[in-house]
């Protein structure tokens, strides 16, 4: 999810994914939430969890998550795809091809 108005990042394959993340200066999402727990994996098999540390601006609730990204309060944010089509402002990026899958 990102600010409509940006450029969609390209996210094609993990390794594609990975840019985003990481040229991002701010990402939200509630880190005890299931998408959280899950992004904390991939993060992790990807290497970049030390990296992605100092720009994690985390959340209590999943609706927030698309609050900050549409008020500019973060770049990239991580949730269900309802919660984040359910809040003016926001765009969907998401990648569903297997080369986009990263362990369960």
């Amino acid at each position: 999810m990102f600010t409509l108005g940006r450029l969609s990042p390209p996210i094609a394959t993990v390794s594609r994914g990975i840019e985003p993340l990481l040229n991002a200066k701010s990402v939200t999402y509630v880190p005890e939430g299931a998408t959280g727990i899950q992004l904390a994996k991939v993060m992790e098999q990807l290497g970049i969890t030390e990296q992605m540390k100092a720009k994690t601006k985390p959340q209590t609730v999943p609706v927030n998550i698309a609050k900050a990204v549409a008020a500019g309060e973060a770049e990239l944010g991580f949730a269900l795809r309802s919660i984040l089509l359910s809040v003016p402002g926001v765009s969907l990026q998401a990648c569903s091809r297997p080369s986009c899958r990263i362990g369960s």
